[in-house]
């Protein structure tokens, strides 16, 4: 039997994301072309719109790093209840491995980041905020919410919704 969780839900958006990144960028869903590559943004806005949506006590945070001293980079990543969820991560390896450990596959529930040392917290945004930033700065409202279904109806298909009647889509 599923657990429905926090870790469960990332792990299945991951393999979503891994499975369907294609179908993703044709829907328009900023740059999901060359995934996990660049598009850390749109990654973690839909995993903390999901997380807010099936689990709305959690305290879900978009976080948006950037390197130190010259704020030239910059990556997003989750924070659920104070863990942090990365599904983009191992985009970083070529680059940063062996001087940074852990960076080849994505995290999921860690207390601290990989890239602590390479990154720090420039913002912290409720999902509400991060997501009018997401569509304002950087995304079509409508190219974001068919992509946005598209991956509803992926994890319906992983057992995750009984119908779409009960998401929590006011809490966002």
């Amino acid at each position: 039997m599923k657990d429905f969780n926090h870790l469960s839900l990332a792990f299945d958006i991951r393999t979503i994301f891994e499975r369907e990144h294609e179908m993703l960028n044709d829907l328009s869903f900023p740059f999901f072309y060359q995934f996990p590559k660049d598009c850390c943004q749109s990654a973690s806005i839909f995993l903390g719109v999901c997380l807010k949506q099936f689990f709305p006590d959690a305290e879900v945070k978009i976080v948006r790093g950037t390197t130190r001293g010259d704020d030239e980079y910059h990556h997003y990543w989750v924070e659920v209840d104070k863990r942090i969820y990365d599904l983009t991560l191992d985009q970083f390896e070529k680059w940063l491995e062996p001087k940074f450990s852990r960076v080849s596959r994505p995290i999921y529930s860690e207390k601290r980041h990989p890239l602590a040392k390479y990154y720090f917290y420039k913002k912290k945004e409720n999902i509400t905020d991060a997501f009018v930033d997401f569509i304002t700065g950087y995304a079509n409202l409508n190219e974001v919410l068919n992509a946005f279904n598209y991956c509803y109806i992926e994890l319906r298909k992983l057992g995750w919704f009984s119908d779409f009647r009960n998401l929590k889509r006011d809490l966002y």
